[in-house]
């Protein structure tokens, strides 16, 4: 409603979210002709246009430095579902990732968890509760991993020795949680460019190009080892 009243030229729009379930939402905005790029997945049958990453790759990063190490019980944490489309993509490249050296993908290590500690930290209780072999995990974010971080330590699970933890992201605090959490980091400063970029290219009537950002593997002691 800001943006169609003309309060607005444009909107950004960030964040993790159900987007079957705000699919109507935005159709209102096309309806209005109004100017929004999405930070996020690419979305078919919208006018706006999105920048995001490769989550895909993102999580094959993620998995690939633990199976040097052995781990072959590896869980994945977060949303896998279509509404959530980023993290659903995340899953597909644990699943992929887990695929490529012969690892079959079992159904008790796949976790569903919102983007917050808290479920994290409860999708983790859950994990440890089915008593099955479980020597690592990667989340669809870093709250998520913070949150299975304080699950495992408070059930007496040494990280990264017991079990190594990868998170998504980059954010600030995954330098400071003990141990350093290894993540797959997204160039936001890019990111917000692009948005920008992009977004006065729609006010302008310029036609911007779909963007995927490369993300990067950040090694710290989370994960209990280094890539090859």
């Amino acid at each position: 409603r800001y943006e169609v009243s003309a309060r607005a030229d444009g909107i950004i729009l960030l964040g993790y979210g159900d987007y079957i379930t705000y699919g109507e939402k935005l159709r209102a905005l096309d309806d209005a002709g109004a100017h929004y790029v999405i930070w996020g997945p690419e979305l078919t049958g919208h006018s706006g246009h999105s920048v995001g990453c490769d989550n895909f790759d993102g999580m094959r990063q993620a998995v690939n430095p633990l199976l040097p190490l052995g781990r072959r019980n590896v869980a994945f944490v977060g949303h896998t579902s279509e509404h959530f489309p980023e993290f659903r993509q995340r899953y597909l490249g644990y699943v992929n990732a887990l695929e490529t050296v012969g690892i079959a993908l079992q159904d008790h290590l796949v976790a569903e968890a919102d983007n917050q500690e808290i479920a994290g930290y409860v999708a983790t209780k859950q994990l440890l509760a089915h008593g099955k072999v479980l020597d690592g995990i990667v989340c669809a974010s870093d709250l998520i991993a913070i949150g299975c971080l304080r699950a495992l330590q408070e059930t007496g699970h040494s990280v990264p020795s017991d079990v190594s933890l990868v998170g998504f992201d980059d954010i600030p605090a995954a330098a400071y949680v003990n141990p350093g959490l290894t993540t797959i980091r997204q160039d936001t400063r890019r990111a917000g460019e692009l948005l920008v970029h992009n977004l006065i290219g729609l006010i302008e009537e310029r036609e911007p190009e779909q963007q995927h950002i490369p993300p990067r593997l950040v090694v710290r002691r989370s994960c209990g080892g280094h890539p090859r």
